[in-house]
């Protein structure tokens, strides 16, 4: 017995003895880039969870590890790292490779283990617009994003384009956009809310989210509290005007009768509209009322609008609960000009927003956590009685001399001429004034929560969480509207004798009626979304191995208002990530997905897809290289879909239609009847794409990353009208067999370097994209130059020109034309198919795709020397091209418009010495020269200088002694100018509508 006690003893010693040898204590450091510790990172085992440390304030921590023991590093409550110690003293560096890429579904990767093609941007960089819209901070900062600003709305500068990618569908391309995992509009966000926005781009991330995948995704996470941190304020205040961009400048009273006149003379009309005593009087001023010469623009509109926000965030921690909370306010008013003239109310353009999101991290025990996030949005715009886009469509339709803004007696002017449906004057300060005025009034609430539980009594690296929300918007309108007013109408004869206007041979006629303000309210919409997503996740590392996973469910519902009008989406995804030595990493994700759009037996499809990376830079061969930093290649194949798409279209559709007659009076009655057929193949796009890349950091200096990708998209709702006959008697189903395939490149560089004080940031991005349409079903066509098969999505077409005729000679000497009798100044159009004759089989492609850019590019310059900074980003886009048809700045005169001084000097003419640009001025409408073809289909191309900040951070010798931590005044300017062929116009908005704002922004921002 005793011999047995010795044994166990020996063995017990030889344990011990074994288990210490496996187990040392290694030290290690955390440091920054520059060399300055990090504290607070907590350090724990992956092989044993429950064994954590924190870093102290000189970024020191101490751990025992066995051999090839991962370490997981925690910082900020997000970035996260893994390390295995090889020596017993470490020295862990952060670096750009430490910041973690969220995939969406609670799923995150640090750069450097990254399999996909992401690119992101954080708060810092954002903030460097001053934008109010958080999405008019995107230009040119995402690799593969192309962001193209919209005119039209005056509110918070509109919402952009995004497209991700290019087009890789003629359908509906618009990438989803998630915040925080949930789908949200980004408006509704500020930009103090937001920690980073990624662009998931690849099938490595994009399998995931299914059949909502393949147009790209917007990923935005916002900002969380912080663990172990004391409490910090943040406050800002910015303020500051915002001017019109490109407003065209349109002919005075002598311009446009000038021009009227010599456009009836090309029509050979036998008399012209303005005599010369006309013109004289016009020039002069003679008779105000009668022969006015009005800027419309400058009576209609103030020179600049304004915009200002306040912002102030908490923000902390202490070891069990972590807080962040956000209070916003905005405000803009817009450019409108004479809206003083009511007692009681203006109506100028007006829009006010007030949001507040909280969100909190607590820790209920050691082995369960919770999420809770909530947010609320509050938004009113208020507008004068007529809607801002149709004000300006009588802005670019009204000549000067069309009538007096107000005529002698104080009455508002006006002219039969110039109407709208209702018989108004369009006299647009009439409009704005006399009209009453509108409020759109927006809500928006939401809350979800988070649990998440730590399974590992059951098995090590074990956990679930679940997440339950619901988010809830309503919209409504109040006005108080007048319906009507009364305008005066003047007109005259001239005496023969003299050709004065006596008074005497003046008439005045009043038109329209004086009407009470009628009060209204208008529910305009809500929705409702619901959800629900869980999902179990696995961890473990053994020797030089780490591998991760996790398998989910989610099912939403959104309810909007209508019949038809609800979408339930439910799928599964699953994702696993494998590391061995830290360098070789293999990602496999996929998910099985599906909506109520499409049919019960063909509702759920597959999407898989598999990555992998190489970090090569950790190879023998590269390791202590003096110029590698990191280098790392990857790659992805997969798939993913599209299902946004019109409800219902599985069913046989019925609409109104036709007429049964009763009794004897025969009174008819409308009746239903077939409408489209139903789609019997209906299902989601699908996309098959695969990408190749890099990412690279040399002399700690130089980085960037460069990918080359190639999407396949089948599956695209084609019109099956085009492949049946007119015999089928109603009209044919959408077919699912359309075929688009793109490709293209990313590539981008950061150079950023520090001496002695000053530090300075170089940064590039330029994206490629070509699509082609492999098939759309299309009509046949006689040519093939005519179809848009084979061609790219969106491509403008049109006709060729050969110059303008020059005179009936040239006329009767050319081919003969289809659309009508021609006149010296007219087009002349290439015969594209040598028949002898220009109809429109001679209609070719033209110009790059209308809407999106096939290139797309940005230069980022930052400079700071002790604390006096300077930030400015240039960004463009190119193979990219526009129809200029806009009536009044292009397109004038016809239908009584005015026209712009430009398109007046660059018409042309047998009068004046022009550049003949474009066609010759006409009264009448043009089938000829006003057809699509490359006078006005013209390269877009253009860069802008988007944003340009100026600020100085306050020295911490002042600050302390006023008891701030941080204070920056800044100066912060939007679309400063642009570099582009269109003179009279901003190339990513050309229409009659609300132009696009310039802005300059004064702003302080402290924290304490």
């Amino acid at each position: 017995m005793k011999k047995i006690y010795i044994a166990v003893i020996l063995a017990l010693i030889c344990f011990m003895s074994s288990f210490a040898q496996e187990k040392q204590l290694v030290t290690g450091k955390v440091v920054t880039g520059d060399n300055k510790p990090v504290a607070g990172v907590m350090v724990k085992s992956l092989t044993n969870p429950l064994l954590s440390v924190m870093t102290g304030d000189d970024g020191l921590f101490t751990f025992g590890v066995s051999d090839h023991e991962a370490l997981e590093l925690t910082l900020n409550n997000t970035d996260k790292m893994v390390v295995v110690p090889d020596q017993q003293e470490i020295t862990i560096v952060i670096n750009p490779q430490t910041k973690m890429i969220d995939y969406g579904f609670g799923i995150r990767r640090s750069q450097r283990e990254s399999t996909a093609s992401v690119s992101s941007v954080d708060f810092n960089t954002l903030d460097q617009s001053g934008a109010i819209n958080p999405a008019n901070a995107l230009y040119g900062r995402l690799l593969g994003l192309s962001v193209i600003q919209n005119g039209g709305s005056p509110w918070a500068g509109g919402s952009p384009s995004f497209y991700i990618r290019g087009r890789g569908t003629y359908q509906t391309s618009a990438p989803a956009v998630m915040i925080d995992g949930v789908v949200r509009p980004l408006v509704a966000l500020s930009i103090e809310e937001i920690e980073s926005v990624s662009v998931l781009k690849d099938a490595a991330t994009l399998a995931l989210y299914g059949q909502f995948g393949a147009n790209g995704v917007l990923n935005i996470t916002t900002k969380r509290g912080k663990f172990n941190v004391p409490g910090e304020v943040k406050a800002s205040y910015q303020y500051g005007p915002a001017f019109p961009v490109k407003l065209p400048k349109m002919v005075d009273g002598v311009g446009y009768a000038g021009a009227i006149n010599e456009a009836m003379r090309n029509d050979g009309l036998p008399d012209v509209k303005y005599s010369e005593w006309d013109i004289k009087d016009i020039e002069e001023g003679n008779y105000p009322y009668l022969l006015p010469n009005v800027d419309w623009f400058k009576e209609a509109l103030r020179s600049h609008g304004y915009r200002q926000m306040a912002a102030v965030s908490f923000r902390g921690g202490s070891s069990n609960m972590a807080y962040f909370a956000n209070l916003n306010y905005s405000n803009e008013q817009g450019l409108f000009k004479p809206v003083d003239q009511n007692d009681g109310y203006d109506n100028q353009l007006k829009r006010n927003m007030l949001s507040v999101s909280t969100n909190f991290d607590v820790k209920i025990s050691k082995s369960t956590d919770l999420f809770l996030n909530m947010y609320a949005n509050i938004a009113e715009f208020q507008r004068a009685g007529v809607d801002h886009g149709t004000l300006f469509s009588y802005l670019y339709r009204l000549p000067p001399t069309a009538f007096p803004v107000r005529t002698e007696d104080g009455a508002w002017g006006g002219n039969p001429l110039y109407t709208d449906d209702a018989g108004r004057s369009i006299n647009p300060v009439a409009q704005i004034a006399n009209r009453g005025f509108g409020k759109n009034h927006q809500r928006r609430l939401g809350i979800d929560g988070t649990i998440k539980q730590d399974l590992s009594s059951l098995l090590k690296g074990l956990s679930a969480d679940v997440r339950v929300g619901i988010d809830n918007y309503a919209e409504f309108l109040d006005t108080k509207f007048i319906p009507n007013f009364p305008y005066t109408v003047s007109s005259f004869v001239r005496d023969p004798q003299t050709n004065l206007i006596p008074d005497d041979n003046i008439t005045y006629s009043i038109l329209g009626s004086e009407a009470y303000m009628s009060l209204g309210r208008t529910f305009n919409g809500q929705s409702r979304h619901g959800f629900i997503h869980g999902k179990v996740n696995y961890e473990k590392a053994w020797s030089r191995n780490v591998i991760s996973g996790s398998v989910g469910f989610a099912q939403e519902k959104t309810v909007g208002n209508g019949q038809y009008n609800t979408l339930l989406q439910q799928g599964m995804m699953g994702q696993a990530h494998y590391v061995y030595r830290q360098k070789y990493i293999a990602d496999l994700a996929m998910s099985y997905s599906g909506t109520n759009y499409l049919e019960k037996n063909n509702r759920f499809h597959f999407y898989p897809a598999v990555s992998a990376a190489w970090i090569m830079s950790d190879e023998d061969f590269l390791k202590d290289h003096a110029t590698v930093d990191f280098l790392k290649l990857r790659g992805s194949f997969g798939y993913s879909g599209n299902g946004n798409i019109e409800q219902n279209l599985f069913v046989q559709g019925f609409t109104s239609g036709g007429q049964y007659f009763f009794m004897n009076a025969n009174t008819g009655s409308a009746g239903r009847m077939e409408g489209r057929m139903a789609t019997t193949d209906l299902s989601p796009e699908l996309s098959r794409t695969v990408n190749f890349g890099g990412e690279y950091s040399l002399w700690n200096k130089l980085s960037g990353s460069i990918d080359f990708f190639h999407s396949h998209r089948t599956k695209i709702l084609a019109d099956g009208a085009n492949t049946a006959s007119d015999v089928l008697g109603i009209t044919a189903p959408y077919i699912c067999t359309g075929i688009v395939n793109s490709h293209g490149f990313e590539a981008g560089i950061n150079w950023m370097d520090k001496r002695g004080d000053f530090t300075y940031l170089l940064g590039g991005q330029f994206s490629y994209v070509r699509t082609k349409i492999v098939n759309m079903e299309e009509a046949y066509k006689q040519y093939e130059y005519m179809r848009n098969t084979g061609k790219r999505v969106g491509e403008l077409f049109g006709l060729e020109t050969l110059g303008y005729f020059r005179d009936t000679e040239d006329i009767d000497t050319s081919l003969p034309q289809s659309w009508g009798a021609l006149r010296p100044g007219d087009v002349k159009y290439k015969d594209q198919n040598s028949d002898n004759i220009i109809d429109a089989n001679d209609v070719v492609a033209l110009a790059s795709p209308s809407g999106y850019p096939g290139m797309y590019f940005s230069l980022a310059i930052s400079l700071d020397w002790k604390g006096l900074g300077f930030n400015a980003l240039f960004q463009g886009a190119a193979d990219y091209g526009v129809n200029l048809n806009t009536s009044g700045t292009y397109r004038g005169l016809i239908d009584n418009y005015t026209i712009s001084q430009f398109m007046y000097d660059n018409s042309w003419s047998s009068e004046r010495n022009t550049s003949n640009r474009y066609p010759r001025l006409t009264s009448q409408t043009n089938p000829n020269n006003n057809r699509n073809n490359d006078v006005w289909i013209v390269d877009n191309s253009f860069v802008k200088l988007r944003s340009l900040e100026v600020y100085y951070l306050l020295p911490q010798k002042l600050l302390s002694r006023i008891s701030l931590d941080s204070a920056k005044l800044s100066l912060k300017c939007s679309d400063v100018f642009s570099i582009d062929k269109l003179d009279i116009s901003d190339p990513e908005f050309i229409g009659a509508n609300y132009p696009l704002l310039s802005t300059c922004i004064l702003g302080l921002t402290f924290t304490f």
